[in-house]
Parts: C-alpha cells; sequence; structure tokens
C-alpha cells in the first residue's frame, strides 16, 4: 500500500504537466519547481477525485488503488501521449523522408487507435471497480 500512496504525487505531477501541455501550454511556468495560480488548479483538478474517492471509500483499498491507478495509468500510458504527438504532428507539419530510423506508424490511425482505447479502457476498468462494489 505504501507504494500506491508514494506514487501518487509522481502521477500527479506528470499528469498535471501533460495536460498543461495540451490545454494550456502558455501557461507552464519556465522554472518546474514554481507554484502558479494555474498549476495549483490543475493539481486540484487532478487530485479531488482521487481524495473523494479515499474518503468515500476508506476501507476498500483494493478499490482506490484500481480506480485510481486504472484511470491514472491509462491517460499517462495511452490517451495523453496520443493526443502530444497528434498536437505535435500538426503544429509542425516536418515530414522525414530520408531518416532510416521513421516510425513506421506515421499514420493518424494509429494515434487516434490508442485515444479510442484510451476511452474504451477507462469507463471499462471504472465499471469494473463498481461491479465489484455492488
Amino acid at each position: 500500500m505504501f507504494l500506491n500512496i508514494a506514487a501518487l504525487p509522481v502521477l500527479t505531477i506528470t499528469i498535471r504537466k501533460n495536460l498543461m501541455k495540451l490545454v494550456a501550454p502558455h501557461l507552464i511556468p519556465k522554472d518546474n519547481l514554481q507554484i502558479t495560480l494555474p498549476t495549483a488548479l490543475f493539481t486540484l483538478i487532478i487530485i479531488l477525485p482521487c481524495a473523494t474517492l479515499a474518503i468515500l471509500l476508506q476501507h476498500k483499498i483494493e478499490m482506490i488503488v484500481g480506480i485510481t491507478g486504472g484511470v491514472c495509468g491509462v491517460f499517462i500510458l495511452l490517451t495523453i501521449p496520443a493526443a502530444l504527438v497528434l498536437q505535435g504532428r500538426k503544429k509542425h507539419k516536418v515530414k522525414y523522408i530520408d531518416n532510416p530510423y521513421i516510425s513506421k506508424f506515421q499514420h493518424p490511425f494509429w494515434i487516434w487507435t490508442l485515444i479510442v482505447l484510451g476511452c474504451v479502457f477507462v469507463p471499462y476498468n471504472l465499471y469494473m471497480q463498481i461491479k465489484k462494489i455492488i
């Protein structure tokens, strides 16, 4: 259980930075340690659902870990990186034709597949966790 509690700040910081890059890149402070109003608000938006779950399900630690780990994990591993790649490719419309190491997965289909999978996995994870409660 300690490892899951210790991972929450790392997950929060990672999701906050990636969400801010997607939603409001101009609000990211130059100093990573600087706390600004936007960073505090994004942190609260991420922490409040986790804290609410912890209060409501305080005797069911497995549920809390399953929900927060499943949702945060899907966002960190699938949804946010895919959205960042999509945004980056739109912003920098550069073709690297002479690069022998170019990715074979350049078509937007692969990015949208990851986003769709993320949108399927989060509700599925929540459904499975709620099914355990009921």
